[in-house]
């Protein structure tokens, strides 16, 4: 539901194939200038765009649900003003780490590129429920409905992070599963 301008038709006239959700609007959740370049591909590799967007697309704001992103560079860039959205950017020691991913509830790797994925490793180590893309090295220690979820697109990524978010029952049965059993590889 929304409203549609004069300047969304405008931009959708001039943009006829930037990259849209389910409603047409334009999926664009990091924002960065045009002299970083650099920046907006390691963004859009790592899928924080997609991400944001889902993210805003899915949860309304009287939903109990909050996103934190981490980075270790300035998130200045990306332009993120949803009060729901929160970003730490900061280097962190093993300690710091661990004690920001006792505070979550679920893990989302974005990520198109990952080999291995540590930090989806270091969250399922923690006990969280992990959602990443399945084609993915995240794929060798997260199975479906164990360890996390897997999604094959950023749509079903975004259905996935929604499904584990809104079933409390799945959500703890995977985060207790992660917490009673190490992954065979560590952390």
């Amino acid at each position: 539901t929304g409203l549609i301008t004069i300047k969304d038709i405008d931009m959708m006239k001039r943009f006829p194939n930037a990259c849209k959700d389910r409603q047409g609007r334009l999926r664009v959740g990091a924002a960065v200038g045009v002299r970083d370049l650099a920046r907006a591909e390691s963004l859009i590799a790592k899928g924080v765009d997609v991400l944001v967007r889902a993210f805003q697309d899915e949860f309304r704001p009287h939903e109990p649900v909050r996103l934190l992103l981490k980075s270790n560079s300035d998130p200045a860039p990306w332009g993120i003003r949803d009060p729901r959205i929160r970003v730490i950017a900061k280097f962190m020691n093993h300690a710091e780490l661990l004690e920001l991913l006792q505070q979550m509830d679920i893990f989302v790797m974005p990520s198109k590129m990952e080999s291995f994925g540590l930090a989806a490793l270091e969250a399922r180590t923690a006990g969280l429920p992990v959602v990443a893309m399945a084609e993915t090295g995240v794929a060798d220690f997260i199975h479906e409905e164990r360890e996390g979820l897997l999604a094959k697109t950023d749509d079903h990524l975004v259905e996935q992070l929604a499904r584990l978010a809104r079933n409390n029952d799945l959500r703890e049965r995977i985060a207790e599963h992660n917490r009673d059993r190490l992954p065979p590889l560590g952390w």
